[in-house]
């Protein structure tokens, strides 16, 4: 799968290589005329929120995504679990797996 920045990416190039006008590139790509002139704009509090994310993750190394979001929401954040899991998942936090206790088997 192919993400919506690279389709319009290629559109660019398709353009810039004088190869095809934009409708016909656009078909090409498969991605609508109107994409194009979308710019993504960054929230002005998400490095913040990242940093805080983080912070918490290092702090409460067992606690999960969701339970790092309720301590967000308690603590006055306007911030939705699919937001954080996004942050979560991009900055490569992880719970620490626990190990598996081995069992003697057999006689001693």
């Amino acid at each position: 799968m192919v993400s919506p920045e690279r389709k319009r990416a290629g559109v660019r190039h398709l353009q810039a290589e004088s190869l095809s006008s934009q409708r016909r590139a656009c078909a090409l790509v498969e991605v609508s005329r109107s994409s194009l002139y979308y710019v993504p704009r960054k929230r002005p509090d998400d490095e913040a929120l990242r940093a805080r994310i983080k912070q918490l993750a290092k702090a409460k190394s067992r606690y999960g995504y969701r339970r790092i979001w309720a301590l967000l929401r308690r603590e006055g954040w306007p911030v939705n679990h699919k937001r954080v899991h996004r942050i979560w998942k991009e900055e490569g936090l992880d719970l620490r797996r626990r190990r598996r206790t081995k069992r003697a088997y057999g006689p001693k």
